[in-house]
């Protein structure tokens, strides 16, 4: 997507669960942007791609308000994992 977006960046650490969100998406607003994109992965397929083992994963979610587009990437090498640990910081964020 081209245009102007806002992000959030996600730094997960395995070990204890705990995460860390920067970013210029305004705190109010990340749980919804990240409900709004978990919602666009249902149905899609699982994703056979192998996780790559790491100590920390981190995941860049832009949104686009202009179309309320969501791109997203990451360094989890499968779209299970990205989108589980999406799923733990959407809970925990509520």
């Amino acid at each position: 997507m081209v245009g102007s977006y806002l992000e959030m960046r996600v730094t997960y650490y395995v070990e204890d669960g705990r995460f860390d969100l920067e970013g210029d998406l305004r705190s109010e607003r990340r749980s919804e942007i990240i409900g709004d994109f978990l919602r666009t992965q249902i149905g899609k397929g699982k994703d056979e791609s192998p996780i790559t083992e790491r100590d920390e994963y981190n995941i860049e979610l832009r949104w686009f308000p202009e179309n309320d587009g969501i791109e997203v990437s990451s360094n989890t090498g499968n779209e299970l994992l990205r989108d589980s640990i999406l799923f733990k910081i959407l809970e925990e964020l509520k």
